[in-house]
């Protein structure tokens, strides 16, 4: 009997890049070191064939803009696949939008069989909706260090250094910005939730060609990345009482990574503790060379792999569908 083929597409977050962005000015993989590893994992099961992809998609633009970029990447990757065959999409941070805006789209649920996300803030954060209103400020600040940083490569060399990879985004107005970071406020989040609602309600009831969706949040007691840690410090001060409630990896709070649908957490899957850049293996105070995992973040992505494999059929039958752990944390 010929392998099974398993498709994963990995979507990146806002100001991150894909396998195929170039490597003098990325010389790092932005989910570091998990394409090995999960390469790895699925070879000691010889019932699949595994096909990764990691598309590249805009760095600061709209969800619409990203989600058909990522639209068509899922498609270029189902052409080479068997018929019948269905992706499973793994996404970190705003990523996570992007694949929801896809999966509602005419006919691309039926080529998706799940979405993993981590750390995407489904129902948005008080920083992001604080950082919006000075959005001005933010988008100046950012500049001058991409300008520093432009200038820093062209006399000092290529930098594979965690900072020096997430400020060589590529140009951007103030009202792709704003685009960008809208869905991530309090009331943009609603507002895309209430625009997808009907549609992922009538995907997640159907009975055939079901997709099936898993949520990963993360907390921490302070960031180990330096920058997260000033929205680690006003959320819990100003967020609201679930964001307090829930605690937060630096970027997106444990009650703001649940579907905005489970309120139950029957789609949530754990609580890990990672802030939001460690869950993709960059560890910024390591500055490691090598892209091995730790063997917490191991669990993290084998586990992922697990609940995926439980989907898909092998060669001894089908499996049952995956059961949810209980969150580590408490919820509100």
């Amino acid at each position: 009997m010929p392998p099974h083929p398993l498709l994963l597409i990995f979507v990146h977050g806002l100001f991150g890049w894909g396998e195929d962005r170039d490597r003098a000015r990325y010389p790092k993989d932005y989910w570091y070191g998990i394409r090995r590893f999960v390469d790895t994992e699925c070879r000691s099961r010889p019932a699949y064939a595994l096909k990764i992809v990691m598309p590249s998609l805009a760095c600061v633009e709209s969800i619409e803009v990203r989600g058909a970029a990522l639209q068509r990447a899922i498609d270029g990757a189902l052409v080479d696949c068997p018929p019948g065959t269905r992706a499973h999409l793994i996404a970190h941070s705003r990523g996570g939008l992007d694949a929801r805006w896809v999966i509602t789209q005419p006919g691309m649920a039926d080529k998706i069989a799940s979405l993993t996300t981590i750390g995407t803030a489904h129902r948005g954060t008080s920083f992001m909706t604080l950082a919006y209103r000075v959005l001005p400020f933010y988008y100046l600040i950012g500049k001058v260090l991409q300008k520093l940083e432009t200038l820093r490569r062209h006399t000092v060399g290529a930098s594979d250094g965690f900072y020096g990879q997430f400020l060589q985004w590529d140009d951007c107005s103030l009202m792709q910005l704003r685009e960008a970071l809208y869905p991530l406020t309090l009331s943009g989040a609603a507002e895309f939730n209430r625009r997808l609602n009907e549609r992922e309600c009538t995907i997640r009831s159907r009975s055939q060609l079901q997709v099936h969706y898993f949520a990963y949040g993360g907390a921490v007691d302070r960031p180990e990345t330096s920058f997260l840690q000033l929205p680690d410090a006003l959320t819990r001060w100003f967020g609201t009482r679930a964001e307090r409630d829930s605690r937060n990896d630096g970027a997106c709070s444990v009650w703001s990574a649940h579907y905005p649908w489970d309120d139950k957490g029957r789609d949530y899957v754990t609580t890990i503790p990672f802030d939001h850049y460690e869950q993709v293996n960059w560890q910024p105070s390591l500055h490691a060379d090598s892209d091995s995992l730790p063997p917490h973040l191991q669990s993290l992505y084998r586990d992922i792999v697990q609940h995926i494999l439980r989907l898909e059929p092998s060669t001894f039958g089908d499996q049952p569908a995956p059961s949810r752990a209980a969150p580590i944390l408490p919820l509100q």
